[in-house]
């Protein structure tokens, strides 16, 4: 299985803070943003990652993560040209994934809780063709709605919004 994260958009809402730099290297506790959607990539197992990458301070986020050998991925980049929304994101790796698995990863999303490795298992052995782990969440009126009727659940980890 391969992994996406989706790291583009402007961040208008964490200005001014991003008038300098790329939300995606913000600090969050000890580390950069970008990398809690890398740790939920980890374990779930997935090594080979696509960073999709725009805004201010791309550059600056090829430079933190390299290759990303050193924190045990391969890292491969494409730039997405302005704030064109996550199908364009997902569609611009669309020749990467090729006819392999995949799962996408919002780069300012952070999940806290037990690893993903025996979600990503059970979706790969199964016949759908596509999944979402969704979970709730206090005031999901701030939030966009999604339906979860007729599908399987599973514990999913917490949800930690970052704006």
């Amino acid at each position: 299985m391969r992994g996406i994260v989706l790291a583009g958009g402007t961040a208008k809402r964490l200005y001014p803070l991003t008038s300098v730099t790329n939300k995606h290297l913000l600090p969050l506790y000890d580390r950069p943003m970008i990398y809690y959607p890398l740790a939920t990539l980890a374990g779930m197992g997935i090594k080979d990652v696509m960073v999709i990458l725009g805004g201010r301070g791309v550059g600056d986020i090829v430079e933190l993560l390299g290759d990303g050998s050193h924190l045990g991925f391969d890292l491969t980049y494409r730039y997405q040209r302005g704030p064109l929304g996550i199908a364009h994101g997902i569609g611009l790796a669309r020749t990467w994934v090729g006819r392999h698995d995949f799962c996408v990863v919002l780069g300012d999303n952070i999940l806290r809780g037990p690893a993903l490795n025996d979600v990503a298992r059970e979706f790969q052995q199964s016949a759908c063709g596509a999944g979402a782990l969704l979970y709730e969440v206090p005031h999901p009126d701030r939030r966009v709605p999604a339906s979860a009727r007729g599908v399987r659940r599973h514990r999913a980890p917490e949800a930690v919004g970052t704006g």
